[in-house]
C-alpha cells in the first residue's frame, strides 16, 4: 500500500523491505538488516513494491545455476542473421526465460557472469574489438551486477545491437574488398581469353553463386557485362591509338575468335571494328 501511495501521490518510485517479524527488541537488528536483504532483491522482482524477506529466503538453495544456452544461441543467431528488432525480441524472450526460476542474489550473480563470459567469447570469436563492443571504463561485470531487470535488458539489447552493426560492417567491408579485387584482377588479366567467373572465383576462393549475387549488388552489372564493357572499351583505345589488324586487336582484348569479337563490337557500338577504326 506505501508503495502505491507514494507513486501515486508523490510520483515516487518505492521499494520496501519487510524483515522478520521480531517477538523482542534484541530482534529487530536481525530484522532490519533482513529488510536491507529483502530491498536488494529488487533486482530480481523489481521495484515500487514491498518484498518480504520471510517469503524468499526459505527459496534459497544451493542449486547449480546452468545457463540456459538453446536461449542464448537465438540471441547470437538474431545477431548474426536478422534485424535489431529480431535482436531486442530474442533478448526479452531470452531474460524472460532464464531469470524467472532464480531464486536468490547469488544466483543472479552467477547468472550475469556466464552471460558477460558468453558475449565476450561470441565477440571475440567474430573478431570484434571488445572495447568497441562494451565501452565500459569501469568493471563490466560489477556494473551489470547492480542493474535491475529493466536496465539489464536494455544494457543487453544495446550491446547485441552495437555488435550486429559491427558484424554486418565487417560482411560490407569484405564484399566491397573481394568484389575490389575482382575489379583489379579483370583490369589486369581482361586480355586472358580464360577469364569467367569461374576462374576469377578460384582465385578469390569463393563460390560462383554467392560472387555473382554479391558483384551484381555493388556493381549494378552481371560479371560477364562489366567484363564485356571494360574489353570493349579497351578495344576503342586501342583502335584510336594503334594501327594494328582487328584481329590481333581482339587477342590483345581477351578474344580468340576475330569473328566473335566483331559481333560483340558492332553490338555494343553499332559499327563493326574495321568499320570504327576506317571511320575515326
Amino acid at each position: 500500500m506505501f508503495c502505491r501511495l507514494a507513486r501515486s501521490v508523490c510520483n515516487a518510485i518505492v521499494t520496501a523491505g519487510v524483515g522478520q517479524v521480531c517477538d523482542s527488541l534484541d530482534d529487530l537488528q536481525s530484522s532490519y538488516a533482513g529488510a536491507r536483504s529483502a530491498v536488494s532483491y529488487r533486482l530480481l522482482y523489481g521495484t515500487g513494491r514491498a518484498i518480504n524477506i520471510s517469503e524468499i529466503a526459505p527459496q534459497e538453495s544451493g542449486a547449480s545455476f546452468e545457463t540456459d544456452s538453446e536461449e542464448l544461441h537465438d540471441v547470437f543467431k538474431a545477431i548474426r542473421m536478422h534485424d535489431a528488432d529480431s535482436v531486442t525480441a530474442a533478448v526479452s524472450q531470452y531474460l524472460s526465460g532464464s531469470t524467472a526460476n532464480l531464486k536468490s542474489i547469488q544466483e543472479y550473480r552467477f547468472f550475469v557472469m556466464e552471460l558477460v563470459s558468453e558475449l565476450y567469447r561470441f565477440a571475440r570469436s567474430n573478431q570484434l574489438d571488445q572495447e568497441e563492443v562494451f565501452q565500459e571504463h569501469d568493471d563490466i561485470l560489477q556494473t551489470v551486477q547492480r542493474m535491475e531487470k529493466d536496465d539489464l535488458q536494455k544494457w543487453l539489447s544495446d550491446i547485441c545491437i552495437r555488435m550486429q552493426e559491427m558484424i554486418q560492417k565487417k560482411r560490407l567491408d569484405t564484399t566491397k574488398s573481394f568484389v575490389t579485387k575482382a575489379m583489379e584482377y579483370v583490369d589486369e588479366h581482361y586480355g586472358d581469353v580464360d577469364l569467367n567467373v569461374d576462374s576469377i572465383c578460384t582465385t578469390l576462393g569463393v563460390s560462383s553463386a554467392y560472387f555473382s549475387t554479391v558483384f551484381k549488388k555493388e556493381t549494378g552489372k552481371t560479371f560477364i557485362n562489366y567484363l564485356t564493357e571494360l574489353r570493349m572499351n579497351k578495344a576503342v583505345h586501342l583502335l584510336n591509338e594503334k594501327d594494328e589488324k582487328t584481329y590481333i586487336i581482339a587477342q590483345q582484348v581477351g578474344y580468340s575468335d576475330p569473328n566473335y569479337f566483331s559481333y560483340v563490337f558492332k553490338k555494343q557500338f553499332g559499327v563493326s571494328p574495321s568499320k570504327y577504326k576506317t571511320g575515326k
